[in-house]
């Protein structure tokens, strides 16, 4: 049944995008208080991890981009015509160049950006980490420093959103920063309690 509803969401979701059109969409808070706004749909992102889907959309009343789950929404509404159709597009695709997935940090401009920097050691015998991580990089850049030493660039919107695929190289890392001084601590500590608790040794230490 919830399937069926998201289904009926999305067909709405895409007939709005297909005609240029912004809609009212609907859903319940978590206290069970129903939640209204208009928003100009932009595009369908599906999760290659969790398989769940998300719209990207132009939220009128703060004026920036957001995502919204559509397991989350109820109703799609009062289907308008909207000017300037082109320039939220337009605006959409820029954002998408620093995009790591379908979140953004709401404290921070909508135009704001933060800069994570990790640098791993992979020796010459394993070509597939490199090649992982050239596979995995998104809207990030990877540079060689050295033989066994890379560097992993990146300005995304929401650091937060990458400390999951950061942690895949728990034990070959060997410095990480990031302009977004929260995120940096989150990642420092989360990497020790797991140092500790499976005795992985720093890349690195002998």
């Amino acid at each position: 049944m919830l399937h069926a509803l998201e289904s009926d969401v999305l067909l709405d979701l895409l007939a709005a995008m297909e005609c240029r059109q912004c809609v009212r969409i609907e859903s319940s808070s978590s206290r069970g208080k129903n939640i209204s706004f208009r928003v100009l749909p932009l595009k369908i992102y599906v999760s290659t991890q969790s398989g769940r889907r998300y719209v990207m959309c132009w939220f009128f009343k703060a004026h920036r981009i957001i995502f919204c789950r559509l397991d989350n929404l109820e109703r799609v509404l009062e289907a308008k015509p909207v000017r300037d159709y082109d320039k939220f597009c337009a605006m959409a695709k820029q954002m998408e160049q620093h995009l790591w997935g379908v979140s953004m940090n709401r404290w921070l401009a909508a135009d704001a950006l933060e800069h994570v920097e990790l640098v791993v050691r992979i020796s010459s015998d394993e070509p597939y980490i490199l090649q992982c991580l050239e596979r995995e990089k998104r809207c990030g850049r990877v540079e060689k420093t050295d033989a066994e030493h890379y560097r992993f660039i990146a300005d995304v919107h929401d650091a937060g959103e990458m400390l999951p695929w950061l942690r895949t190289f728990i034990g070959r890392i060997e410095s990480f920063s990031c302009s977004n001084k929260a995120v940096e601590e989150k990642f420092w500590q989360d990497l020790a309690e797991v140092y500790a608790m499976y005795g992985v040794k720093k890349a690195g230490e002998a």
